[in-house]
């Protein structure tokens, strides 16, 4: 215990301050802000509090917050959140994705919290992963059907595009997937209602396999996976291209079709022949996008589907 390092946040108000003391390395530990704070000590004039280092300040409003985010670091469990705004706004001024993710999952966030995120002026689209994001946006559009999508879709950055006819997916769709059948409305309607320890239950996001449709990126050089959402499609999981060295190709030759360049995936040569094109809006952009067709099994069998 006396290895320990303690200090203090100092909650600021308009006519005081509050100082609580906590466990520095616990807080190093689960978050990156403090992580940049231990590393900046040796060069800054740190104020103290009865002998003890402030190591943040805070408004005083997050104060609440911070004693539940505590209470979950120190139990390792599921706290109850009056003021969840004022909580995710504290995941989101010490935390990476990762660690917020950590966190959330011993949160039950209700629906309409989502709904009013969006009211606060604050860019949250690096805060969260994609199956994150891809939960939130289903629970908005059961609960909210009157909300533009587009609306959350942009707010959450979550990239998407019309479906068209080229778009049909070569695998199962979500309702199948989770296999609700006529049950998949009142599923989706209560994913926030479940406990965080129940998420084994929610469906997952495709795994890769193949063959599949899948979008690529020239900018990023990365492709999507993406699943249907209305009268929209979604993009997922964005996977950096793998590019088959001459050694895995083994002298195979590319027939002559419009194709991008052979990756190697599971021990698999996948080859991605270009289907067509599609406009995807991505924080506030429109982005041309290629639908590919990645198939382990040759061109022989796209030219099947």
């Amino acid at each position: 215990m006396n290895d320990l390092t303690y200090a203090y946040i100092a909650f600021d108000g308009d006519n005081c301050s509050i100082y609580v003391m906590t466990c520095f390395d616990l807080l190093v530990e689960n978050f990156d802000e403090f992580k940049t704070i231990r590393k900046m000590i040796p060069e800054m004039t740190m104020e103290y509090h009865n002998e003890f280092m402030i190591v943040n300040r805070m408004p005083i409003s997050m104060l609440p917050s911070f004693k539940i985010l505590m209470m979950m670091i120190t139990l390792n469990k599921a706290v109850d959140i009056s003021d969840q705004i004022n909580f995710l706004l504290l995941l989101f001024r010490l935390g990476n994705c990762g660690q917020i993710k950590k966190f959330l999952e011993f949160a039950d966030i209700r629906g309409d919290t989502w709904r009013s995120l969006m009211n606060v002026e604050i860019d949250v689209k690096d805060f969260f992963d994609d199956e994150q994001k891809y939960y939130i946006c289903m629970a908005m559009k059961s609960r909210f059907p009157e909300i533009d999508d587009t609306t959350y879709l942009s707010f959450y950055g979550v990239p998407y595009a019309m479906r068209t006819p080229g778009l049909s997916l070569l695998r199962i769709s979500v309702k199948e997937f989770v296999q609700y059948g006529d049950m998949y409305e009142q599923f989706v309607s209560k994913l926030f209602e479940l406990l965080p320890y129940e998420s084994k239950y929610f469906p997952k996001i495709k795994k890769l396999n193949f063959p599949q449709k899948r979008m690529y990126d020239q900018e990023s050089d990365s492709y999507y996976q993406y699943e249907t959402f209305g009268d929209k499609i979604l993009l997922l999981q964005p996977r950096k291209a793998t590019v088959a060295t001459m050694a895995q190709l083994g002298g195979k030759r590319t027939v002559p079709m419009a194709a991008f360049k052979e990756e190697y995936i599971f021990d698999k040569i996948v080859e991605n022949f270009m289907y067509d094109t599609i406009n995807i809006m991505h924080r506030d952009r429109i982005i041309k996008m290629y639908l590919v067709y990645s198939t382990t099994s040759g061109v022989r069998h796209m030219l099947d589907h």
